[in-house]
């Protein structure tokens, strides 16, 4: 059997203190974010976000698929409406699925 053996990198965490947690991103990797109650928590958080965003544990018989991601034609002005500081009522989008339509305005 091959024995493995394990690199060690360091990374830079840039971190800070949220009204509740820990918050903090990779500089070397901004699109991996986390955060913990403690500091210790969100440096081990941070850590499992990293293995598996540059994915350690993927098999050797992966299989891979190309998905769609996107928005519809109308997108643009209706997250102008969404988010306008105008609306009666604060709304978080919470909604994801490729294909579908945005929640109904109350206004």
């Amino acid at each position: 059997m091959k024995k493995e053996t394990k690199v060690q990198k360091n990374l830079t965490l840039i971190y800070w203190k949220g009204k509740r947690y820990w918050l903090g991103k990779l500089v070397e990797n901004p699109e991996i974010m986390s955060q913990g109650r403690t500091l210790k928590e969100l440096i081990e958080n941070i850590k499992d976000a990293y293995y598996q965003m540059t994915l350690d544990d993927v098999p050797v018989d992966y299989r891979t698929l190309e998905i769609s991601v996107g928005t519809w034609p109308g997108w643009t002005s209706w997250r102008k409406r969404w988010a306008s500081p105008n609306a009666t009522s604060s709304r978080v989008n919470t909604w994801t699925a490729a294909g579908s339509s945005p929640p109904p305005r109350s206004d």
